[in-house]
């Protein structure tokens, strides 16, 4: 029959209290203290699993030792990597290991010598050859040290169980026993490899009356043993193929014991790859990654972004470009990025920030509104599910030429000489002419000139402040429609205040520009009050109160 997971755990409640107690331990395996345990419930958490710790786990070389069920686990991991491309994997079933690489995980039942060859490499593991005899034990640990003294190096070996149907009792103690040796050696010794416990296999046999209960029992001690000790690490092959990919537990009945057995959807017709279907296969290869992933450090569950902060160039009075790098989404897809900046240490998104995209990579910003030479903190940020974070902070200053309402003059400049001023626009070369006396420009002139910063600024902005530095005697014809109106007519205006006053009319943009000296001798009439200039001795913007010049706000 097929059951609920919650419906099978309610069932058991009418079991024996040491059977309610195994199935626990078994069938909803706490990962407690960081024990890595991969069972059914991580099996869809392979898709959790940072780059980071996948591209180590392509460093890898692991053997699952054993005979033709322990296939079904390779076969798996091929399955996956041509469904999500980025959990590579080669498999090698014959001859010499592949040699190290970053490229891909290595994955064969390998091992070097067995119990009836000291040496050489073999592709096939028993009982015999793990842990029956002193002699299997004492060829298990000489192929360990040869694979850590003389490569290629093993990351991690397990036994891949066969329906074996003597292999329960005492056998299994024996087991244990043997794979705990493994587990002591390679720390002893301080080799890398890990040595992982494992079940066997719950299809055919092992899925029918009393041997299959039998196996059941048999695997449930091995769960209890592994739970003994948060250290070691436990691949559940049985567990696993007893659930769906939609939680799903199948179960059987002995003489009045239910227990679990691989799914119809596992199974299949028992021909496949390891004696189970392609959908058995796969879920065997996604908790494979996971528990490898959980062996090269990964905590298990998504966690935030790693990002780092690209270095600040391009800085200007206003504006900067920054950026950053997203090198893992932590488990979970980012859903924003950018960086954010504050004149305080450690700024947040709460400051102000840019907006630039999703997923992993590089990413440039543009830092923009930003006050002259004023000291900046930045911060690359990046959020997922779990939260946001943020890369190192980078500090930098604008710079302190032009003012924000001074930035006309840094592309574009005027070159007032005896005879003649000229407007030289950001192209570097063009420019326009304005000659002295009676000599004339007109504004579609102006406007057919390329006019380039800052972006965010029309360009009709920057020629209204251009004009404002256009000799008192030069006559702009050929006006825009929005010179009329309310607007004053400044052709042949010959006073610069009147064209200042004008332009402020408009939106408050650039004051005429004066020294000091000059702006005190400037002295405008009742109705100008609240005329403003801008002070370039001092870099402040002042206004006529009618009876003196007063300092609207100062330069920094």
């Amino acid at each position: 029959m097929i059951v609920s997971e919650a419906g099978y755990i309610k069932f058991k409640i009418m079991h024996k209290k040491f059977i309610i107690l195994f199935w626990l331990l078994g069938f909803a395996f706490p990962s407690l203290y960081g024990q890595i345990v991969a069972d059914h419930t991580v099996v869809s958490k392979f898709s959790d699993i940072p780059q980071s710790y996948i591209d180590l786990v392509k460093k890898m070389w692991v053997s699952y030792a054993g005979a033709s069920h322990s296939a079904g686990v390779r076969a798996g991991a091929n399955l996956l990597e041509a469904s999500y491309p980025a959990y590579q994997v080669n498999v090698t079933e014959s001859g010499t290991p592949e040699a190290y690489t970053d490229q891909h995980l290595r994955l064969s039942c390998a091992t070097w010598g067995n119990y009836n060859n000291s040496s050489g490499w073999i592709y096939s593991y028993g009982q015999e050859d793990w842990f029956t005899t002193s002699q299997a034990i004492t060829r298990t640990k000489a192929g360990i040290t040869y694979c850590n003294t003389s490569g290629p190096a093993l990351a991690a070996i397990g036994f891949g169980w066969c329906w074996d149907p003597e292999m329960i009792g005492s056998y299994i103690t024996t087991y244990l026993d043997a794979t705990q040796q493994y587990v002591d050696y390679c720390t002893t010794n301080n080799y890398s490899t890990k040595v992982f416990f494992t079940t066997g296999p719950v299809d055919l046999m092992n899925a029918t009356g009393e041997l299959g209960y039998n196996k059941y029992l048999a695997y449930q001690a091995i769960r209890t043993y592994v739970a003994a000790d948060p250290a070691r690490i436990f691949f559940d092959y049985a567990d696993i193929l007893c659930y769906d990919d939609n939680g799903s537990l199948t179960t059987t009945t002995w003489n009045g014991h239910t227990y679990p057995i691989i799914t119809p959807n596992n199974v299949g017709d028992g021909n496949g790859t390891g004696h189970i279907a392609p959908a058995g296969q796969l879920r065997l290869a996604k908790a494979m990654w996971w528990m490898l992933a959980r062996m090269a450090g990964w905590e298990g569950s998504p966690v935030v972004p790693t990002i780092t902060t690209t270095a600040i160039t391009n800085i200007a009075t206003m504006t900067a470009t920054g950026g950053g790098n997203v090198i893992s989404d932590g488990g979970a897809s980012v859903i924003a990025k950018g960086v954010c900046w504050n004149t305080n240490t450690n700024p947040t998104i709460t400051n102000s920030h840019t907006s630039n995209g999703t997923g992993i990579g590089i990413f440039i910003s543009s830092l923009t509104n930003l006050g002259k030479n004023i000291h900046y903190h930045v911060r690359a940020y990046a959020t997922n599910s779990v939260g946001t974070s943020y890369g190192i902070d980078k500090e930098f200053t604008t710079a302190c030429g032009q003012k924000a309402d001074d930035t006309f003059t840094k592309p574009m400049y005027f070159n007032q000489g005896l005879t003649t001023t000229k407007i030289i626009f950001p192209d570097g070369t063009s420019m326009i002419t304005i000659p002295t006396g009676t000599g004339s420009v007109t504004w579609d002139a102006i406007l057919s000139k390329p006019l380039t910063f800052p972006p965010s600024v029309h360009n009709h902005d920057l020629l209204y402040k251009a004009i404002t530095y256009v000799p008192a005697w030069a006559e702009i014809t050929g006006k825009p429609d929005f010179f009329s109106g309310n607007y004053k007519d400044l052709t042949n205006k010959p006073d610069s205040i009147e064209l200042g006053k004008a332009l402020q009319q408009m939106r408050g943009i650039i004051p005429p520009r004066y020294t000091t000296a000059q702006i005190e001798a400037l002295v405008p009439t009742a109705e100008e009050e609240g005329l403003e200039v801008y002070d370039i001795t001092l870099h402040v913007k002042k206004y006529w109160n009618g009876n003196l010049w007063k300092i609207v706000i100062t330069s920094n």
